[in-house]
């Protein structure tokens, strides 16, 4: 095998887990005086206890047998690599689309399909369409994302769910030795569900600004506006337990001490009961901007840490996430959030109502207002109009 491929092969088996790769050695089931030796040739060391040093071997060094003994072929390690790569540290954004969507799944599929050949990522990180007939223009830009391209569409759940998995190009810049700017793009991929039952939507992808393009394209081919929530404190503190917080990003509340630091992170087990204490008083003076909780998943043996960032993102921590587990589970998060919407409206409480959605923040008035207190002033404003209203 050629240097290339070997390296190739290296790449796809970095992101499958050490566990899935112990199991498929275990399936071979090699004698273990093979086992044995094939460790040792590699290691160079003498193995005393098999099963220990077998269960014990790092991610690495599973790389090199599989590599050295063709334990996979290279379409095999592919595989393994397609099927892995988009679990590991997986970040979410949720949303609801504001009007129900009558044309059935399988239509739905062909559409976004067809949708996605005729636009291509401008310089804006934004979709425009391709322009048609005509040859590809040389740029003098390089954007720095290119190549979006749909490789595979699939009907799940009894075709309630449509899955639609992206792969995209990112640009890395970095010096030559000599000084000079190059540029090289890397693989990127990612995917959405949409839940045509609940009308919602769910973008898995590490790039803020492709899941911005992504969401964007699709409410103007759905036809519909699109909720995009703000986990703020009120929503949060209503779904998960406090008690298992572990982590906290904090920012100074307007109008506060100005001796105060502007924000702070704080990593505590034991946060919940030690904010209590009255030396810490003063953090009643910051706003919760993300914070992350130790959660059960069904499906997962163990608690899965969970990260909230304020303004709609989820991130799961851990090498090997069950993507099909989360589903399940971002989409029952997402129903509940939308019950808490509804009891804000219920209870009266206007303001966190308000703030809980960015409808306002996407707003060409609220944009253009930079300072805080204006901004403040339009929440107000609005909540007086609700209030008014009911």
């Amino acid at each position: 095998m050629s240097q290339e491929k070997i390296k190739q092969k290296e790449l796809f088996l970095s992101v499958v887990p050490e566990s899935y790769l112990i199991g498929i050695i275990k399936n071979k089931k090699y004698p273990r005086d093979e086992l044995k030796e094939m460790i040792e040739l590699i290691s160079h060391k003498k193995v005393i206890n098999l099963t220990s040093r077998f269960n014990n071997m790092s991610h690495q060094f599973l790389i090199k047998m599989f590599i050295e003994y063709e334990i996979f072929t290279l379409e095999e390690a592919k595989d393994s690599y397609l099927q892995f790569r988009d679990s590991k540290n997986p970040i979410f954004y949720l949303y609801k689309l504001q009007d129900e969507i009558d044309e059935d799944l399988k239509s739905l599929k062909t559409k976004i399909n067809d949708l996605f050949k005729t636009v291509q990522l401008d310089k804006e990180h934004k979709f425009v369409q391709t322009e048609k007939n005509n040859e590809p223009k040389e740029r003098e830009l390089i954007y720095k994302y290119e190549e979006f391209t749909l490789i595979n569409i699939k009907l799940l759940e009894k075709n309630i769910i449509l899955e639609v998995s992206f792969e995209y190009l990112e640009r890395i810049d970095y010096l030559s030795k000599n000084y000079i700017p190059k540029s090289v793009y890397n693989l990127k991929s990612g995917f959405f569900w949409f839940d045509k039952n609940n009308q919602l939507l769910i973008i898995k992808c590490q790039n803020t600004a492709i899941n911005e393009a992504i969401i964007s394209l699709l409410g103007t081919f759905f036809n519909t506006k699109y909720w995009k929530f703000n986990l703020r404190k009120e929503i949060v503190d209503e779904i998960f337990d406090r008690k298992e917080m572990i982590k906290n990003s904090l920012i100074a509340r307007q109008n506060t001490d100005p001796d105060l630091f502007n924000s702070m992170v704080i990593k505590d087990i034991e946060f919940e009961k030690k904010a209590k204490n009255p030396q810490f008083k003063f953090i009643f003076e910051y706003e919760r901007r993300s914070s992350s909780y130790r959660t059960d998943i069904e499906g997962f043996t163990s608690k899965v840490k969970v990260d909230i960032a304020q303004y709609g993102k989820i991130s799961l921590v851990g090498k090997s996430i069950k993507i099909n587990r989360c589903r399940e589970w971002l989409t029952n998060l997402l129903l509940e959030i939308l019950e808490i919407h509804k009891d804000f409206i219920k209870n009266n409480d206007i303001s966190s109502y308000i703030k809980s959605s960015d409808f306002i923040e996407r707003t060409t008035l609220f944009n253009k207002i930079k300072n805080n207190e204006a901004r403040s002033k339009i929440y107000e404003l609005l909540e007086n109009i609700i209030f008014m209203k009911n």
